[in-house]
């Protein structure tokens, strides 16, 4: 019934996006042939980037990296000798506010590519208005994106954030190191991502024999109260040796609060959202101390980039980037250096160059563009809460038997 809900939501605003594209006539194609032409005349080089950048000032690090990035790209000299100019949109993940951005920065004549800093409801939307004026979006933190049936015809939009499934199967790998047999699955009614992670976990979940407990949801806007009668109801009614829940950070602390106070002494995982300052904020370690979450980027096993980059980002903002700040400086490193190698700052060829490239240096970890779901690069790690900061985890060693040191 969630999937079906979210997936009518969805379908309803592409729809409404379709009929909007339908009454266009000849002018458009027109317009952005005209606007093709123009990219390679400006003397610098536009990139829209569009978020709730107010929204997440206090919770995620997406502008540091992308500020970062740029900063470096233009101290070097820029990008075929021109300036990378950032065209900053808030539009507060709000549906509406995303659509005209998107249109605005589509029609432009000067921007190149749109990076829109969204979840996936909000992101596929204006992703079907980028493709229908020929321009190139990127969608980084967009993992629920392809598993819409528009996506497949959607040949300029970009995701290169892992998929969903393989965030499942890392969730549950744990789970299974951790001797967790039957899990609770409680996450958010509003979120596509966390809908859409919570099926992928069921799934995947029946093919490794592990059981499923018990699915059920939350709303983000419900009090502490309500998160206290769910857990105490799970608890006196079910069995089970874990919880996987999935929503924004606030509920996320919420929740772990009630779990420490109900004394559910198992372990918690999260999703990728998990990856925040207020998760290892001192007011809140007392409850999420110990939690595991998916990330990407992994700051104990770093590459030379990885470690240029994590040098750079201490120096510039004196405190260790995060899982998005990694995600976001790396997108904006690789859009460089496809229109360096396309020598375009056209939508199109620089499209073409992303379709081409299997390694791209400079970058704090593996990172992988696609249309296509399947040719993304899955390397999940994970992270936990540690003395009150965000670490790589690493599971228990097991004592060894006498038999075993025999």
């Amino acid at each position: 019934m969630l999937k079906k809900y979210s997936f009518i939501c969805i379908s309803l605003m592409i729809l409404f996006s379709a009929v909007y594209f339908c009454s266009c006539g000849d002018n458009d194609a027109s317009m952005i042939k005209n606007a093709e032409k123009h990219k390679d005349m400006e003397s610098e080089i536009y990139i829209g980037f569009t978020g709730p950048w107010k929204n997440f000032e206090k919770e995620y690090d997406l502008w540091p990296g992308i500020n970062l990035a740029i900063e470096e790209v233009n101290a070097k000299g820029g990008v075929l000798g021109k300036k990378l100019v950032p065209l900053k949109y808030d539009n507060g993940d709000q549906v509406y506010e995303a659509k005209v951005q998107s249109l605005k920065m589509s029609k432009s004549y000067k921007v190149s590519c749109i990076v829109t800093c969204n979840s996936s409801d909000v992101a596929i939307p204006s992703a079907v208005i980028a493709e229908h004026y020929k321009m190139l979006m990127i969608a980084p933190f967009a993992s629920a994106i392809y598993s819409m049936p528009v996506y497949n015809r959607l040949e300029l939009v970009y995701q290169n954030c892992p998929t969903i499934q393989a965030e499942a199967e890392k969730l549950l790998s744990c789970a299974k190191q951790l001797s967790c047999k039957r899990l609770i699955i409680y996450n958010a009614l509003e979120q596509h991502y966390a809908a859409l992670l919570g099926d992928s976990i069921e799934n995947v979940a029946y093919n490794q024999n592990l059981k499923i407990a018990k699915r059920a949801v939350f709303s983000i806007h419900s009090g502490s109260e309500t998160y206290e009668k769910d857990l105490r109801e799970m608890k006196e009614l079910y069995t089970f040796d874990g919880i996987i829940i999935i929503g924004p950070p606030k509920s996320l602390i919420k929740i772990a609060q009630k779990i420490k106070k109900l004394k559910m002494d198992i372990p918690v995982f999260s999703g990728m959202t998990a990856n925040c300052k207020s998760i290892a904020a001192p007011e809140n370690t007392a409850f999420t101390e110990g939690m595991i979450f998916t990330a990407f980027f992994d700051t104990q096993d770093m590459s030379p980039e990885s470690k240029s980059f994590y040098r750079a980002f201490m120096k510039k903002y004196n405190q260790p980037p995060l899982y998005f700040a990694a995600l976001s400086y790396g997108t904006v490193k690789a859009l460089v250096h496809a229109i360096e190698e396309a020598k375009s700052a056209k939508p199109r060829k620089i499209a073409d160059t992303l379709n081409k490239l299997k390694t791209i240096k400079g970058l704090p970890g593996p990172l992988s563009f696609a249309s296509n779901p399947e040719k993304l690069n899955n390397n999940f790690v994970l992270n936990t809460v540690k003395d009150g900061k965000i670490v790589k985890f690493s599971p228990p060693k097991k004592e060894k038997t006498p038999s075993a040191e025999k």
